[in-house]
């Protein structure tokens, strides 16, 4: 192999990889599935809900005993301390009845060590309805992760979709200037003796400046929007959006399907439900605070002093009733008054989401409309633009005209990008109003 053709080869070979280098695309689900594993948010929810459930698994073991050890040694002289000291020892003798004993004990030490239990029969079912509440607080926070991640998929379409819609767009602006250059580079009636000449020149340098200026909106939000993904969890910084047709990405990615009605509601809507429930549950909870609590105990200890080491035992059955405490007096009433509360608080979001997904999707369905409408002229005026660039060719039409024409395919095509973005926004924001489930599992690679 000769030395130029291996110096043509390796360049080939470097210019090809950064050919693809800069070709760095990515589909929207691989940018999703990104998202999903980096996204802090996700972890958050996920170390919350953890919390729940280990929460939960406490309070439904109400029903287990607590059993204790405790064990601690002192030296005292307070004469009540050594007596009883004497008496848990059972070596008291005659001779420490003494008044002078009694009363001037010695520094004596002592050791004692007990082990405990105490187990609740009854407490007005005060922790039956706590464990109840705990798994209720569980299926709420399960529904806050699952609205949590709803909007973080609305956003990341939107975010994904304003690459792809104005990666595309800019190549429109780009094809249109790109024809102005040419006009511009061979045109030979530009003097100022040619008054309509003149005018068409000015014209299309005009234009060609304000297409790169749109140019240079278009990179500039493509960039925004690619750094905001990358602050939420893709790792890729500069990249391109494989994405075809607008429609058919909103259609796949970005529309919630066959709902049944009880699916309409959204997830967030299921947590206020769901803690207007546990307001009503906790009115039961209050209750029980003015209910007796009966338990049975029973402890073991041994006792070490000076004279001697002895045992014994304690065991019993107890009752606690608080029969008035001014902390617990109108419990009821501010619990009954907490239910009402989230009652409304879950009916007023229920419609209010109710009321904002209707205006979506009925905003969803002209935004629709609307881009049939301008792709329809898209296309009219591009085979229009193709014509008249034959007439100008042909001299049949002036530059100016042509100026004008193409100055209505950049409006057009900046009316477009409008109203692609409000499209998507619009859809997008509309899943977070209903039970839509975000693809969570994907196929291996």
């Amino acid at each position: 192999m000769s030395l130029k053709l291996l110096i043509v080869m390796l360049i080939s070979f470097i210019f090809s990889n950064a050919l693809y280098a800069k070709d760095n695309s990515f589909d929207f689900i691989t940018v999703w599935k990104s998202i999903l594993s980096n996204s802090n948010m996700i972890k958050a929810t996920d170390f919350e809900l953890e919390s729940a459930e280990l929460q939960k698994q406490r309070a439904a073991r109400h029903w287990l005993p607590t059993v204790y050890l405790d064990a601690k040694t002192y030296n005292t002289n307070d004469p009540g301390a050594a007596f009883f000291g004497l008496l848990e020892q059972k070596s008291l003798k005659a001779t420490d009845f003494d008044p002078a004993s009694l009363n001037s004990p010695k520094a004596t030490s002592f050791s004692r060590g007990a082990l405990g239990l105490d187990l609740v029969l009854y407490q007005g079912g005060f922790s039956t309805e706590f464990a109840t509440l705990q798994s209720e607080n569980v299926r709420q926070k399960e529904y806050e992760k699952k609205q949590k991640i709803v909007s973080l998929y609305s956003e990341v379409v939107k975010l994904y979709a304003g690459v792809g819609v104005l990666d595309q767009q800019e190549q429109k602006l780009n094809k249109v200037n790109t024809v102005i250059e040419k006009i511009l580079k061979n045109y030979q009636l530009g003097s100022k003796s040619n008054p309509v000449g003149y005018s068409g020149l000015l014209g299309l340098k005009s234009l060609s400046l304000k297409i790169k200026g749109l140019v240079t909106l278009y990179k500039n939000q493509i960039e925004s929007f690619q750094t905001a993904l990358h602050e939420i969890g893709f790792t890729e910084k500069k990249w391109h959006a494989q994405m075809e047709n607008v429609t058919s990405f909103v259609n796949t990615y970005s529309v919630a399907k066959g709902l049944s009605e009880s699916e309409a509601e959204s997830f967030n809507s299921e947590a206020f439900k769901i803690k207007k429930q546990m307001s009503e549950k906790a009115i039961e909870l209050e209750r029980a605070r003015f209910l007796p609590k009966v338990g049975v105990f029973a402890e073991n200890y041994i006792f070490s002093g000076d004279r001697d080491s002895a045992s014994g035992y304690t065991a019993g059955v107890y009752l606690q009733w608080n029969l008035f405490k001014a902390d617990d007096y109108g419990l009821i009433k501010e619990g009954q008054l907490k239910a009402k509360s989230a009652e409304r608080y879950y009916l007023a979001n229920k419609e209010q989401e109710t009321a904002e997904y209707k205006a979506k999707e009925m905003m969803v369905n002209a935004l629709r409309e609307n881009l049939e409408l301008i792709n329809e002229s898209e296309s009219l005026l591009n085979e229009q633009t193709q014509v008249a660039e034959t007439l100008f060719r042909n001299g049949s039409i002036n530059v100016l005209q042509f100026s004008e024409l193409l100055n209505r395919k950049v409006d057009l095509i900046t009316n477009q990008t409008e109203l692609i973005q409000k499209y998507i926004t619009t859809q997008a924001e509309a899943l977070t109003k209903v039970k839509f489930n975000p693809p969570m599992k994907f196929d291996k690679e």
